[in-house]
């Protein structure tokens, strides 16, 4: 562990993904002053909070925001988030300090996202919208076959479940490997 400006990093290493993560988002120097391109990601980022109806309320809703602007980012979306690995897969600091700063009247004020992302998001979800297990289980693949190219689906499988017993479904993970397949993200 180490301490720096009273903000707790955490450095995880998963089987040669190395990261260095905020722990808590909220605890980091941010400021919305940091420019227009920081306007224009917290005005993206609420649009996509009331497009899907995330939130950043509890950990499971956190984890969804997460790996929602993950797999809409390797669809094209270019926002530029820096992804690394952490505790439930994807995680951009920067999209965390964002999350937490909005509030209700700029998700409400928000526009309705659409276009090519969008429709292709909502496909890979497509009778999967509400499991946040089916949304971490997509991100990690992607997340994982990115950096380890070579890695073989039973291996891939292996991977996700050794650090998330909860992802252990092999239904699931065919389903995701599927759908991420028919989006060229696999």
């Amino acid at each position: 562990m180490e301490n720096q400006k009273n903000n707790v990093l955490s450095s995880n290493k998963v089987r040669g993904l190395t990261s260095t993560c905020f722990l808590d988002a909220r605890s980091v120097p941010y400021s919305l002053d940091d420019g227009f391109q920081t306007l224009r990601h917290k005005e993206f980022v609420a649009s996509v909070f009331r497009t899907f109806g995330l939130s950043v309320g509890t950990l499971p809703n956190r984890i969804a925001f997460q790996k929602t602007f993950y797999i809409l980012q390797q669809l094209g979306i270019d926002r530029k988030f820096v992804f690394s690995w952490h505790h439930f897969g994807p995680y951009s600091a920067e999209l965390a300090q964002i999350g937490f700063s909005l509030n209700e009247g700029d998700i409400v004020n928000a526009s309705i996202l659409s276009g090519k992302e969008i429709e292709q998001f909502k496909e890979l979800k497509k009778d999967n919208e509400k499991n946040s297990r089916f949304l971490e289980m997509m991100a990690d693949i992607v997340f994982i076959k990115k950096n380890n190219p070579s890695i073989k689906k039973e291996d891939l499988f292996k991977e996700i479940v050794l650090h998330r017993d909860y992802l252990d479904d092999q239904n699931l993970f065919n389903l995701a490997i599927e759908r991420l397949t028919r989006f060229n993200l696999f």
